[in-house]
């Protein structure tokens, strides 16, 4: 009997792990475990603690109210090494199921067929919450394939008092006025306005709205450059000659520019050794927790351009989109996506960041936007006119650098505008037939 019972217990309990295992099996296979490739400043890692709280909280709640579905993020290495990573990867298959995505990356993973469209799985009425330009610019062939979740708008931050000290109550906008105001704003240890100069996409971000504002486009239909034609080459002719003029006739920006990029030259302006930064929105918050005394002072205008025409503002900033082609995985990745992006988190996320929101209802319903005094006139100078995205072509990457490239020869006077138009444009074609091939 005891025998009996002895293997009857075991049956049972034979019965019951096989059931465990069984249904272990079966939870794991309906567990999905997101892997999501982003920038460290987009994540919990992130050194910002106002937006590491709120990435812990939304990575909590969503793993909570989702509980087949976890989320692993890695961090990528930053600049053009992310991108380069990220092809990479693509050529041997091995992405992760989403990712935080440059703006400008998007045109060439849609080339590869790398990045998957969204539009059965983004809501129609959610996209039409987002400025038209930031849909625009990642729409390919009627297919959308990214959500931009904020906008890095780049102008002209300047510190006011020093402007006041010129005789301005602004700094001036217009390309005469400008010139004159700067050239009083010069001083001992103090030059005007110092933009970046050196080869990275820091330069060419700030030739772009006066690019724009000219009528250039960098790119033609298909893709190809297109800068050294006709009306774009006269565009960006007037660009290099008004960079070596600032230095050489005008003497109101140093040569030294061209060895610095936006982010070096914020210790200048923190010195007061210039009066205009040409810098991005989302240089901002580190800006007003860094300097709190000197955060109220600034001042926010437009690229001076001359008479008749305006500076046109870019779509500059990062975006959320989805690799892998399961159509299970590509679901909960959207889950995760929709979760960053709806308008509360974005709204939290783009003000502890500093970021220039993308979806109309924060910035109807964030009364920081509204309130605060730098944010406010960003906000007013992209919403009150035309922006646009980087061109969203595959070569644009390269020719970036290769425009910024010759920003220090037209300055250091080794090069004309016209032998700098040149000299981009060579390089850049060659890049062209490269990847054209």
């Amino acid at each position: 009997m005891n025998a009996r019972r002895l293997l009857s217990t075991a049956m049972i309990m034979l019965i019951a792990v096989s059931a465990f295992a069984a249904g272990t099996q079966e939870g794991s296979e309906e567990m999905i475990t997101l892997l999501h490739w982003t920038n460290d400043s987009f994540s919990p890692s992130t050194s910002l603690v106002a937006a590491k709280v709120i990435y812990e909280r939304i990575y909590s709640e969503f793993e909570q109210e989702n509980p087949n579905i976890k989320v692993r993020y890695e961090v990528l290495p930053g600049g053009t090494e992310a991108h380069q990573k990220v092809l990479a990867a693509a050529s041997v298959n091995q992405l992760p199921d989403l990712g935080s995505i440059d703006g400008y990356w998007v045109a060439r993973l849609v080339q590869g067929d790398y990045i998957v469209p969204l539009n059965d799985l983004w809501p129609a009425d959610d996209r039409a919450d987002f400025l038209e330009d930031a849909v625009k610019g990642v729409t390919f062939d009627g297919k959308v394939y990214a959500v931009w979740f904020y906008n890095g708008s780049r102008t002209h931050v300047y510190h006011k008092d020093l402007v006041k000290e010129a005789g301005y109550d602004k700094l001036p906008e217009g390309r005469d006025e400008f010139i004159r105001a700067a050239k009083k704003m010069v001083g001992r240890d103090r030059w005007a306005v110092m933009y970046s100069g050196d080869k990275s996409e820091y330069t060419t971000l700030h030739m772009l709205p006066y690019f724009w504002g000219y009528g250039g486009d960098l790119f033609d239909a298909q893709g190809k450059p297109a800068f050294h034609e006709g009306k774009n080459r006269e565009a960006l002719r007037r660009i290099y000659q008004w960079y070596g003029d600032m230095v050489n006739t005008h003497k109101f920006m140093p040569a030294e520019v061209v060895n610095l990029n936006e982010k070096q030259i914020v210790d200048y302006f923190y010195a007061g050794q210039t009066v205009v930064w040409p810098t991005s929105s989302s240089r901002m918050a580190p800006l007003r927790q860094n300097r709190p005394d000197l955060y109220p002072k600034v001042g926010i205008a437009n690229y001076p351009m001359e008479q008749g025409f305006t500076a046109v503002g870019h779509l500059s900033g990062w975006t959320y989109g989805i690799y892998t082609k399961d159509p299970a995985r590509q679901a909960a990745a959207w889950k995760f996506i929709a979760a960053l992006t709806n308008s509360t988190n974005l709204g939290q996320l783009n003000q502890a960041h500093g970021h220039l929101p993308v979806r109309k209802s924060i910035v109807d319903t964030n009364r920081f936007f509204a309130e605060d005094p730098v944010f406010k006139q960003f906000v007013q100078l992209m919403f009150g006119a035309p922006i646009r995205p980087r061109p969203p072509v595959p070569i644009y990457a390269a020719s970036s650098l290769e425009i910024a490239a010759q920003v220090g020869p037209v300055i250091m006077g080794k090069m004309t505008p016209d032998q700098a138009i040149d000299a981009a444009a060579k390089a850049s074609f060659e890049e062209w037939e490269r990847t054209a091939r």
